[in-house]
């Protein structure tokens, strides 16, 4: 658990060996667990340049890729994963994540099922995400009702939900409360705005 004495280890045996792609994943690895994207994603490139087959390093540059919001590229790095472990349900499920993020939404629906099928509950919010796109409104609640823990990304895809199933009310008092804890980001603000506008509170 002593992450940056890790990553200062990883760092000596990249300094000592700057071709070793182990080393260098190891290191990407570390940065993104720090959150140090930057360097996650430069260690990580030249890791899988190195060798192409390192599993997690190309599942977790694919993640970073669709924070940069490059899903095209997230979908390269994990089809390349897929050729590599065609069947393991952590990949299969990021590969649902990416196609949710072009707008691939039956595809997604497919990959993120079976990877909460195989127990990866991760899983479970954006193929939520994924049902309530495709109008699986009812579905997609059920779902959200049965997770345990679903936070703030959670509660805005279940408040769309309520939106597409034409309760506008519950949506806003549900947004009022994120909106209260959050401060507010853009998007709780927006959707708040559909929701009053869908409840016809023009003012407001």
């Amino acid at each position: 658990g002593r992450i940056p004495s890790a990553r200062d280890a990883f760092r000596r045996a990249v300094d000592l060996d700057q071709g070793n792609d182990r080393a260098l994943a190891a290191l990407g690895l570390l940065a993104a667990r720090m959150e140090d994207v930057s360097t996650a994603r430069e260690m990580l490139d030249k890791a899988l340049n190195a060798n192409g087959t390192l599993l997690e390093a190309r599942v977790v540059r694919a993640q970073i890729a669709l924070v940069d919001q490059q899903a095209s590229s997230a979908l390269q790095h994990l089809q390349r994963a897929l050729q590599v472990r065609p069947e393991d349900p952590w990949v299969n499920g990021w590969f649902g994540v990416a196609n949710l993020a072009i707008g691939n939404v039956s595809v997604a629906i497919e990959r993120l099922e079976a990877a909460k099928k195989a127990g990866l509950e991760s899983f479970s919010l954006p193929l939520a995400e994924a049902m309530r796109r495709q109008g699986k409104v009812a579905e997609a609640l059920a779902l959200l009702d049965g997770l345990r823990e679903a936070g703030a990304e959670g509660r805005m895809v279940r408040a769309r939900c309520l939106l597409d199933s034409g309760r506008p009310t519950e949506a806003v008092k549900l947004l009022r409360e994120l909106s209260a804890e959050r401060q507010g980001s853009g998007r709780e603000r927006y959707l708040l705005g559909a929701a009053l506008h869908a409840s016809r509170s023009w003012s407001e």
